[in-house]
């Protein structure tokens, strides 16, 4: 009894030591572990062709388990029916989050991409947007020229006075030699045709440097893809200043076991 009373006063201590025991385990179970990303896709990707040129839009959920991730980059390798080498495209903007039955009212606002963090103890909703940057940079003098010869076209007619000219004007101009030489060059480098794709998302960590691989798959039917095709003509009223709005397509993704390599 009297050993049991010596000890009362350690009683305090002994309680500290466990707690700080159970944490120094629990740091030590961490160290060695590197984190782990998984991602849960939300069941269809968007597909579009634009001033950007052609584009994927993916959304999906991030996590990381184990472990903090530092997501430093991400990107697409992409495989068609019309791609005879892999193409590469690279996260551009965060896009909303939503989707409306509707035509929107206003334009959505964009987010540029950045690293982030991933943790544990929270999830990373997404709605990322690719672009072919080598696409963009082989082909805008194209579709910028589109706009040079709207000014010449528009010297040579007369200013429209009343906007509501402006589209009979066009369809005249569209169909100027030139120009249809231009929509051509166009159409023979676009790869958006019906077929098969293949993708993988590749996401790219920091500290530790890795590449966690995600291969998906989709497929575009001749409806979509002709409805891609026709974003040429929206693609030149936008660059003339005309006020139109591009269409996109949604295909529904698939997870795949086979990535496509390095």
């Amino acid at each position: 009894m009297d050993f049991i009373i010596k000890l009362m006063p350690l009683v305090p201590f002994i309680f500290i030591l466990v707690a700080l025991s159970q944490l120094v385990l629990g740091i030590l179970s961490k160290l060695g572990k590197k984190p782990k990303i998984s991602f849960f896709p939300g069941g269809q990707i968007e597909v579009g062709f634009s001033i950007f040129g052609p584009t994927l839009t993916l959304f999906g959920t991030l996590r990381a388990s184990h472990a903090d991730a530092f997501v430093s980059r991400i990107e697409l390798k992409l495989i068609g029916p019309e791609i005879s080498s892999p193409r590469i495209m690279e996260w551009r903007v965060f896009k909303p989050y939503t989707f409306g039955f509707a035509p929107q009212a206003a334009e959505q606002q964009y987010e540029l991409v950045s690293a982030f963090l991933l943790s544990p103890l929270t999830s990373f909703k997404n709605s990322i947007v690719f672009v072919d940057d080598p696409f963009i940079e082989a082909h805008t003098s194209k579709i910028v020229s589109i706009q040079s010869l709207w000014e010449e076209f528009n010297k040579e007619a007369g200013n429209p006075e009343a906007p509501a000219v402006l589209p009979k004007r066009f369809d005249a101009f569209y169909k100027t030699p030139e120009v249809q030489q231009v929509v051509a060059d166009l159409e023979r480098v676009t790869y958006w045709k019906a077929g098969e794709y293949r993708l993988d998302m590749r996401i790219h960590t920091s500290n530790p440097d890795k590449t966690h691989t995600f291969p998906m798959t989709f497929h575009l039917s001749e409806e979509n893809a002709d409805i891609l095709d026709s974003s040429l003509k929206r693609v030149a009223q936008l660059m003339c200043g005309l006020e139109v709005s591009i269409r996109y397509v949604y295909s529904k993704l698939n997870t795949d076991n086979k990535p496509l390599g390095s």
